[in-house]
């Protein structure tokens, strides 16, 4: 009888507070990690601020290297995609001018992680303009919004750069190297930014 039918235990007391003690360290791990990405996006919204106010390098750097950290974790950078606006990547571009710069090959490596990496939507600000009238291009652009706005041709697009400044770019090429903070030839532009236009 004891085999065919075993006697059903009861569950022992200690069981069932292990049960409610898992849960509570479950419930706790989520708001951990609910409380976490809150202090992220805090400061994501901290240097995307600073940025906007008043662009400096370091703070480029200091955005470069908080992206770079989080480039891991899907759940971060879907929250950082909802946080960024296209006023903020307008920011960027307007500073970019294009250059090898550091300050330029830095900003080209963070729209570069936008693009790739947190998925951000570029298609409402092309072209990607650069030069002189990028501030009022990028600022009707995001007042008027795209429907509204008239998008400069390509041809308008090319007159915002230098002829000899570009003809010295393509032949001096390969000495430019992205890894290089400090290029030899600062004042050319970034073959990469030449490529995508």
């Amino acid at each position: 009888m004891g085999l065919i039918n075993p006697p059903k235990k009861k569950k022992r007391r200690f069981d069932q507070v292990g049960e409610e003690a898992v849960k509570d360290v479950i419930k706790s791990k989520s708001r951990a990690e609910y409380e976490y990405e809150n202090k992220i996006i805090d400061e994501y919204t901290a240097i995307k601020d600073a940025i906007k106010s008043k662009p400096k390098r370091s703070k480029f750097v200091e955005l470069k290297n908080f992206l770079t950290d989080k480039k891991d974790n899907e759940e971060i950078l879907l929250s950082l995609a909802n946080h960024t606006d296209h006023e903020f990547i307008s920011k960027l571009l307007i500073t970019y001018s294009g250059t090898q710069t550091s300050s330029d090959l830095v900003i080209f490596d963070i729209l570069k992680f936008y693009e790739r990496t947190v998925k951000f939507n570029f298609k409402p600000l092309l072209p990607l303009v650069c030069g002189p009238n990028t501030e009022s291009h990028y600022a009707n652009l995001v007042k008027l919004g795209r429907a509204v706005h008239i998008c400069p041709k390509p041809d308008e697009v090319l007159q915002g750069l230098n002829a000899d400044i570009l003809w010295e770019t393509g032949i001096n090429s390969s000495l430019f190297n992205p890894d290089d903070i400090e290029q030899k030839n600062p004042l050319h532009y970034d073959p990469r930014y030449q490529e995508q236009i």
